[in-house]
């Protein structure tokens, strides 16, 4: 259950702060660009498991899309396990597909919304802001700090450490691990559509409660 939370407080947080345009007047949170790509290469190990993942991420705020693409390799004993998963929000489904065995689930971001409010985990960040979302969610508030060349809005959340730039994540810890990193953001930029169709011959089911 506590995996399900994470899982879905960090959808909600991410569709929370990509798709509202927000009143705050923190340029690092607020979502003021027309489009971001954003490169991540993240290399941990946890519990006897060494995993390395690369990450694109493309947001199309213009026409209220973003979609990410990650390969993951997890070494255990010697024996290494790839996953390819595409993920998608076109502005009314949220789609999670597993390329390595073509299945995938969607949910409509209401419901994505829905039940992060049964949580009690989401406020209207249009009305409240940023911090106060932090603070009501018992986070920590810790200033900015500059990471890429990019002024980060800097806090703890759920046990971890985030860096956020205009409603992306850049950089999150979990204690001294790196489990997320970007090495390179661009802004403005023209996203080939391509980036945003779903692939084909996927099996995809409908998750209409992710709390069950």
């Amino acid at each position: 259950a506590m995996k399900k939370r994470f899982i879905l407080l960090t959808i909600a947080t991410g569709l929370l702060f990509s798709c509202n345009n927000q009143k705050s007047v923190d340029e690092n949170t607020e979502a003021n660009y027309s489009s971001l790509v954003i490169e991540y290469v993240t290399d941990y190990e946890m519990a006897g498991m060494k995993i390395s993942e690369k990450e694109t991420k493309w947001v199309d705020k213009k026409n209220n899309r973003e979609a990410s693409l990650s390969i993951k390799e997890s070494t255990v004993m010697g024996v290494v396990t790839k996953e390819e998963t595409f993920t998608l929000n076109d502005g009314v489904w949220y789609y999670n597909i597993n390329l390595s065995d073509k299945t995938g689930t969607k949910m409509k971001i209401e419901d994505v919304k829905e039940s992060a409010m049964a949580l009690a985990m989401f406020v209207n960040i249009d009305e409240t802001g940023m911090k106060e979302f932090i603070e009501k969610n018992g986070g920590k508030i810790l200033g900015n700090e500059m990471f890429l060349d990019k002024d980060c809005f800097v806090y703890e959340m759920t046990g971890t450490k985030q860096w956020m730039y205009k409603g992306e994540v850049l950089k999150m810890m979990l204690g001294d691990k790196v489990m997320k990193q970007a090495v390179k953001i661009e802004e403005d930029v023209t996203i080939p559509d391509d980036k945003f169709k779903l692939p084909e011959g996927v099996t995809v089911t409908e998750i209409k409660n992710i709390l069950e």
